[in-house]
């Protein structure tokens, strides 16, 4: 169960990452922007959007892995 619930994760990932980044990137230069020249600004507000999500993603995830903890610690005792 572990291994089907991290290849899911990993195709999920890789979906999102390789699907939806390339194609945000360049809706964002088309029609945001709208110049070609300013491919960088696009990938700079697609990176980091993405990495303040991913940051509260963990955060958010963080703190249920702690109570997960919490509880397995009762379980030894």
């Amino acid at each position: 169960m572990r291994g089907q619930v991290g290849a899911f994760y990993l195709f999920t990932v890789n979906l999102i990452g390789i699907g939806l980044g390339p194609t945000l990137v360049a809706l964002l230069t088309d029609y945001w922007f709208r110049d070609p020249a300013a491919l960088r600004y696009s990938m700079v507000a697609v990176s980091g959007t993405a990495a303040v999500l991913a940051a509260a993603s963990l955060g958010w995830g963080l703190t249920h892995f702690k109570a997960s903890l919490d509880r397995a610690r009762g379980w030894q005792q």
